[in-house]
């Protein structure tokens, strides 16, 4: 087999040609988001960008990284969004006194009876709702970095068994 023909090949087979992207997709524009709280970068936040335009059903979103800034991708691994009008999501849920990872490569028995630590939401639900957040944009072609501030971080309990 020559060489071009074998790289082909293995291309195909890796499911990493041009065509592996579903049916209809459509064409994606880079767009970022960048989430600030009580005006410090927001690490680890999901956001979520929910389309006003109910014929767009491509899932689109990221995870903010430690300056804040989520790269958005869609369909979980194609970068960028498709063009146009969304609600902005924005969910960050953290556990206090669990035990990680780490703690369980440190020798920690991981089969401890006390508590699994406490979950919280660190903003508001409503920001998590596309009825109640605030925050809109649109993905156009050119530039598309947007802003995003969140007040004061909240502390509300996730109950048992659920995220809301």
């Amino acid at each position: 087999m020559k060489p071009s023909l074998y790289v082909f090949a293995v291309l195909v087979i890796c499911g990493c040609s041009p065509s592996d992207k579903p049916e209809g997709f459509p064409k994606l524009y880079s767009a970022t988001v960048t989430i600030k709280q009580a005006d410090k970068e927001l690490a680890d936040a999901t956001v979520r960008l929910v389309p006003l335009d109910a014929s767009n059903t491509w899932a689109t979103g990221a995870v903010t990284d430690q300056q804040g800034k989520a790269v958005m991708r869609t369909h979980g691994r194609y970068s960028g969004a498709p063009a146009g009008k969304y609600k902005v999501c924005v969910l960050k849920i953290v556990t206090e006194g669990a035990m990680t990872y780490s703690d369980i490569e440190k020798g920690e028995n991981p089969n401890l009876k006390d508590s699994p630590g406490e979950t919280y939401h660190v903003v508001a639900t409503d920001y998590d709702d596309p009825e109640k957040t605030p925050f809109e944009l649109e993905i156009a072609s050119g530039k598309n970095a947007f802003e995003f501030s969140i007040p004061e971080a909240v502390k509300i309990v996730v109950p048992y068994g659920g995220v809301r």
